[in-house]
Formats: C-alpha cells, structure tokens, sequence
C-alpha cells in the first residue's frame, strides 16, 4: 500500500512538486465544496412532522449540556433508544442555535462533507491515487440518494455515525501502511467504531470491510498472514457484537423489532432480495425516489409478484458476478491484478456488506428507506469511480492516455453534474411537512400513512388549511375504511376547528377499530380529554385521562393533564398528580412548572422560584417559566436577574404577549421608557383588540409625555 507521497505522482507524474502539493490541496477542498454546494438550499429549511418533534422539538434531553443532563443522556435510554451520540450532536446544536433548524441543518450539512472527504482520504491511501479518490470523493459528495440523511434533521443519525465509521476505517487503512504505528492506529479506529454503534446500529460491519481491505490490498493474507491478522478480526468482531447486543435490546424495547413481514421471514427474504437490486437500480438512475416507501404497509408486496420472485435469481447472478470480480482481483501472485480492478471488487463488496444490517435478518419496521443507503453508497461510488480510472488508464503515461482521460474527466463532470442538480432539486421536498408529505403521496397516492401525515402537516401549518387536512383524511378512509389511524387524526384535527363532540367521537372510533400500539391509544385518551375540557366536559374529561394512565401509567403527559384539571377545579390533589408526572419522567418540564404556579398561588414564592428553576433546567427554552420567574424576581426587587430572563423569552416566543407586557415593565424599571414603549406596542400587534395592553399603552404614553 502506498503513502500519500506516492499518489502525488501517480496523480501528477511530470509535475513540480509544488505543483504535485497544490493538487493534494484542492482536489479534496474541491469535493469538500460540492458536498456544501449540494445541499446549501438546506440550510433554509424548517424542521418536519416526521421524527423531528420527538427527536429535537419536544425533546427536553437536548436542552442542556449539564454534567447531569450528560450522565443521563449517556448511562440511560432517551426516548427508547440508546444512540447517546446522537442525542448529544443535538444538544450541541441546541446550545448554539437554540431552536433554529438552520443550525441543525447546518450540522448535517457539515458532517455530509466530512463522510465526503473521508471517501476520498480512503480511496487516496488505498490505491496511491489522487485521481479515483476525486472521483469517488465529487461522486458521493452530490448523489440525491443522500438527500434523505442529509436533508432531514431526524437523518443526524445516518451522517454522524458514516462520518465516524469512515474514520475508524481509515485509521485501519492507515495502520497497515509500511511503517505505520499499528497499535496505537488500531485502538484508535476501535474506538471511533464504537462511537459510530453509539449513533446508529448499522455500522456493524466494519469488521467485514477490515477483511475484504486485508484480502485485497494486503499481500500474503493467504500464505498465511491471516494468523496474525486474526487478534485484529477478533478485536474488530467483539466490538460490532457489543454494539449489535446494545442495539437489538433497546430496539426491541421500543418495538422497533416486529413480527416478520409478508406472514413469514421466508416471504419477507424473498422481497429483500428484490430490494437489494431495487437499491442497485437506485445507485445508478436516482429517480423516484421518496421519505417513505409503503412496502410492508399490507399483507401483499407492492410491487410486481413476478419481479419479486424472479428477484432470488437476479441477485444469486449479479452475486456470483462479483465474486468473480473478486477472485479476478485477488488472483496473479507473480502479475497482480490492476489497482482498479481491485478498486472495484472493492467498492462492489463494500455495498453488498454493508447493506446486510437492513436486510430484515431480524425484522424491523422499514423495509425499504433512502437513508439505509448512504454508508452502502460509498462503496458503490467507489466500484464507479475505479470504472472510471479504468478509462483514465491506471499507470499510462499522460501523453498516450489524453483522449481517455478526457473522457473520463468528462464522464466524471457530466455525473456530477447531473446529480447535483437533482440533489437540489430532491432537497427542496425537505422544505416542510406540507411538501415532504406532498411528494410522498405524489409517487405512492395509495399510502395511508402518507395521507395522514399530510392531514397533519396541513391542520398543523402557521395557517391551518382544515379542509385539505380533512380531504386527506378521507381519502386514507377510502384507503382503509377498517383502520382506526385515519379516525385518530380527524379527531384532533375536529379537536383544533373546536368540534368536541366530532372529535370525541372519533376517537372512540378509532380505539374500537384499533390501533398500532398503546402510544397511539394512549395518544386518543389525551386527545379526547382536551376536546372535552374545551367544551367544558371536566369530568368526561379526567375520565379519559384516567383511561390514559391505565394504558401507560408510565408516560407523565396524563398525570400533569389530570393535575392541571385538579388545579382549575382547586382541587388539592393537583400537586399529587404533578408529582406523579415527575415521578415518571423527572425531566417533563410542565409539571414542574405547574408547581411552580401553585406554590405562586400559595404566595410561597421561594418554593415557585425552585420549581420554575427546575423546569428551565429540564427545557431552557421554556418561556412561560421565564416570564413567571422574572415577574417574581421584579416583584421582589431583582431587576437585574428580570431582564435577561425577559429577553430570552421574547427571543424565544415572540408571540408570548405578557413576556412583551412585562419586558415593558422591566424596561420602565430600568428607566429605559422607548424600549418599555416597543414592548407594549409589540403586545398590541399580537392582540390587537386587547384592551388591557391598550389601557397601558394608553397610561404609559401619558405618564411619560414630553420624556419624563
């Protein structure tokens, strides 16, 4: 295997070596540049209503990078899952940009152009080459199939555990260069490895990836080398076992892990055969393609039931294909096989291996997803890149290989092109919920669950529109008039147009017809008890409340929910069900935040300045604790701690409108009365019609007349 010094030459034979050094330079800065300019639209994206409320939006663990807050994200499952990597990449964001999606965004994007130059850094040190490595490096850099991972903020786990497990696999490639510290390189890649398991599962098979490298670049594995390869193989094995035993216990807590498919794992084998060649054929013509694919969704495949059992035999053909690639390039001791034919056995293996974690070995709820292929990519990439460095022709000197080098450069740019321009394109279905779940329902009109989260993304916009949400609803009941999913959504949006009773019909509806899980029945529960507490029904409502803890007593959103109807109705036990929700999930910040309202209430105002503290611990963003604590603390002469708890929550909630009422108070305190005015002003513009601000506005204006 080559230094880095080699592939300077073998990129630029007849080159200065100055000039050899400013090739090394920008070619990767190069493709670092293109896996910006793919996916910069991103960057004005929002967050959507797949995964990214749960994950960053009502996600209180993200909300702090305390010690504590650390111990827990990373000694304890957050949210069913243990990926503590993950969660702790979103608190990092959190602390940077707050809530802004552009932040987050921003990080994808980043960790998108470290996976890109990590491809290039590997094919560089595997090859000796600069030229596959740009190729390999600008090909993945833009392909859409990456959209999904890169695009969509809930994708973080895809981008930041590739970024790692390419770095592990680089310190390997790296530590068996000539020369080479072995030991140190080999802890190191180790443990990146482990940390990529620690953002999502899939990386198991670097093990896999470690034994192909040692087959094909290094020599003597067969006279016998591979004895003393095999601590390292064990060492790498034992790490993905560990990651895998993780993985398997917490995805089957949080019922990730289902029964098979299709009625059967044979059945569901069957269709994943098909899937491997349908991934192929997505590699090379990335189009149609979707944030969610509805194979699985029934009791029959989808697709073709010729395609899909003729599809054993495709992939059984383009198998034993690339074995015979395989063995081509691991085959002539005395004449060994052309670094490009190695390249590609190479990249062609990388695929096939790295695709096994999502075959449905182990049944799980996806089958078919975008996003399983963005580390199976690079492989892929790289067999397409040694395809062309084939037509560059490998160690022909440039002046009888000009007119093949043309055309593989010009081969290489038309690629690149193309699919950067359909990677921007296929971004902006990522623009929002509306045009994500547009799109969806655009190639697969048939998905129940593509209509129903469009239904969802419309009653939820900034501007609800309820009748398309509604026609929605309807055709997913057209779809599947026997499920209780499309009566579960009408019903909260009935809920949001404030037709209770609808509602609280429907979602009867849905419990009798039935539904995925008890996190949706414990969903309807909640859903009911607030339709009916706003048509004044308290005790229809606290029984569905009631009922919602039967499902899962587990869960604190019940608890508060009963606590806060207990405290209308000035019942005392509202504290005991506050306590109950905390005692459940300490962090659930409305609970402490209830506390801190009764003990105000109670003129215990020690005790409410504790319980707002802790439920900004547990949200920091949370603005109505900002706005009760501050207004103690000018109560009691503590305008200087007011103030900035007062800016934050504007910042945070601008349409908050007594965070602006006592901002303005604040301000007046502080003598500063053109920016009290402001903040009053800006309460008003919210509610226009709110005769309180009004008589303020109105009093202030006199009081301070002519600057006093």
């Amino acid at each position: 295997m080559s230094d880095m010094s080699d592939s300077l030459k073998t990129a630029s034979a007849g080159d200065s070596p100055a000039a050899a050094r400013l090739t090394s330079l920008l070619l990767p800065l190069f493709v670092v540049f293109l896996s910006v300019a793919a996916y910069c639209n991103t960057l004005s994206m929002n967050f959507v209503n797949w995964d990214d409320h749960k994950l960053v939006l009502d996600n209180s663990y993200i909300r702090g990078l305390t010690p504590e807050n650390l111990r827990r994200i990373w000694t304890k499952p957050v949210l069913e899952t243990y990926l503590p990597l993950r969660v702790t990449s979103y608190a990092v964001d959190y602390r940077l940009w707050g809530l802004d999606p552009k932040g987050f965004h921003l990080t994808n994007v980043i960790l998108h152009a470290v996976c890109a130059l990590l491809v290039f850094s590997i094919v560089a040190r595997l090859v000796g080459s600069l030229v596959p490595a740009f190729f390999a490096g600008a090909l993945f850099a833009v392909h859409p199939v990456h959209t999904e991972a890169v695009a969509w903020v809930s994708g973080r786990k895809d981008v930041l555990s590739t970024a790692l497990f390419l770095l592990a696999y680089l310190l390997y490639v790296r530590s068996i260069a000539p020369g080479a510290r072995r030991l140190p390189l080999i802890l190191a890649s180790l443990a990146f490895f482990m940390l990529s398991g620690l953002a999502k599962a899939m990386v198991v098979t670097l093990p896999l990836l470690v034994i192909l490298t040692d087959c094909l670049f290094c020599e003597g594995v067969a006279a016998g080398r591979w004895k003393r390869l095999l601590p390292v193989w064990v060492a790498y094995f034992a790490a993905a076992a560990l990651v895998t035993a993780i993985a398997v216990r917490f995805a089957a807590s949080a019922g990730a892990i289902r029964p098979y498919h299709f009625g059967g794992p044979a059945k569901t084998a069957v269709f994943m055969t098909w899937t491997v060649l349908y991934y192929v054929k997505t590699m090379l013509f990335p189009y149609a393609l979707s944030a969610r694919y509805p194979y699985g969704d029934t009791g029959d495949f989808g697709v073709s039931n010729a395609l899909v059992y003729a599809s054993p035999v495709v992939l059984l053909v383009v198998l034993a294909a690339s074995l015979w690639l395989f063995a081509r390039a691991r085959a002539g001791r005395k004449t060994p096989a052309p670094l490009s034919l190695k390249l590609s056995a190479f990249g062609v293996w990388w695929f096939f291996l790295t695709l096994l974690p999502v075959m449905n070995f182990v049944s799980i709820n996806v089958l078919v997803a975008d996003r399983y292929l963005y580390l199976p990519s690079a492989g892929f990439l790289v067999a397409v890149a040694a395809v062309l460095w084939f037509l560059w022709r490998e160690g022909v000197p440039a002046e009888h290989a000009r007119v093949p080098r043309v055309a593989a450069a010009v081969l290489c740019a038309l690629f690149v092109a193309s699919d950067g321009v359909k990677t921007c394109a296929r971004n902006e279905v990522w623009r929002n919920s509306i045009s994500l779940w547009r799109s969806v329902v655009r190639e697969f009109p048939e998905s129940r669950k593509a209509r129903l989260q469009l239904a969802s993304a419309y009653a939820d916009a900034s501007k609800p529109d309820y009748e398309k949400a509604l026609a929605e609803v309807d055709a997913a009941l057209r779809l599947s008039p026997d499920s209780g999913e499309p009566y579960l959504v009408r019903g909260k949006i009935l809920s949001k147009m404030g037709r209770s009773e609808e509602a609280a019909a429907d979602f009867d509806r849905a419990r009798q017809l039935g539904l995925p899980g008890r996190a949706d029945m414990y969903d309807t529960y909640l859903s009911e008890s607030a339709a009916l507490e706003s048509a004044g029904k308290f005790d229809a409502a606290a029984a569905s409340l009631h009922k919602a803890v039967s499902v899962d007593p587990s869960r604190p959103q019940a608890y508060n929910n009963l606590g806060h109807l207990a405290q209308f109705r000035g019942n005392a036990a509202a504290e005991t069900l506050y306590r109950k929700a905390l005692a459940a999930d300490d962090r659930f910040a409305p609970a402490w935040y209830n506390l801190g309202v009764l003990a105000a209430q109670k003129r215990d105002f020690p005790a409410a300045v504790g319980y707002y503290m802790k439920a900004l611990e547990a949200d920091p963003s949370f603005a109505e604790a900002m706005v009760n604590l501050a207004v103690i603390y000018l109560d009691t002469g503590r305008l200087a701690a007011a103030l900035p708890l007062l800016e934050t929550a504007v910042r945070v909630r601008p349409a908050l409108l007594p965070a602006h009422v006592s901002l303005a108070r604040a301000y007046a305190l502080a003598g500063d009365y053109d920016a009290a005015r402001k903040e009053l002003q800006a309460a008003l513009a919210i509610e226009p019609g709110n005769r309180m601000v009004k008589d303020l506005l109105e009093k202030f204006n006199a009081m301070t007349k002519g600057g006093h």
